[in-house]
């Protein structure tokens, strides 16, 4: 199974930094190598990046302008751009949102309703917030059935509990 992984802390675990789109891009397809034992290609994760741009139109000076000078929309925006371009069976994200600005929330949710439709397994892990009635409805439901079913149950329980104790104080 190919799994992709946006973690919430971004630069910590997620992207490097100090390097620029390019290196953070070989992250993933390193593996591939170049032509030459020893030496990796460069071209295709450059590609990956410029088209990461232009598609999530995130701003940056270069490709190799480091990460962490970036917004962190626009750092999330590379991280979920690179980890979605592996075209994984299962996208798991935590905390894809926080701390994003409006626009980059929108485009963050938008590319992992994209994965959805494409038929990848989507983990949400995380506060869906105002986004919830638009993005994260059926989760809300089941976790406000799973509340009301809970304390149902604890009541129900509770409740007969209570009366076959409270028939032997008499």
């Amino acid at each position: 199974i190919s799994l992709a992984f946006v973690p919430e802390d971004r630069l910590g675990m997620g992207l490097v930094g100090n390097m620029g789109m390019t290196e953070n891009m070989m992250l993933r397809s390193y593996e591939m190598g170049g032509s030459l034992p020893g030496f990796t290609n460069r071209s295709e994760p450059t590609n990956l990046a410029k088209k990461l741009i232009n598609h999530l139109e995130i701003v940056t000076p270069s490709v190799a302008t480091p990460v962490r000078k970036l917004s962190g929309g626009n750092v999330q925006k590379v991280l979920v751009g690179r980890e979605i371009a592996s075209s994984p069976k299962v996208l798991l994200t935590a905390y894809a949102v926080r701390g994003l600005d409006i626009n980059s929330a929108y485009t963050i949710y938008d590319l992992i309703n994209l994965e959805k439709a494409k038929g990848s397994a989507v983990v949400f892990v995380g506060y869906a917030g105002q986004f919830g009635f638009k993005y994260g409805l059926s989760a809300t439901w089941i976790g406000i059935g799973n509340a009301l079913i809970g304390s149902l149950m604890a009541w129900v329980i509770l409740g007969r509990r209570t009366r076959v104790m409270s028939k032997h104080l008499n």
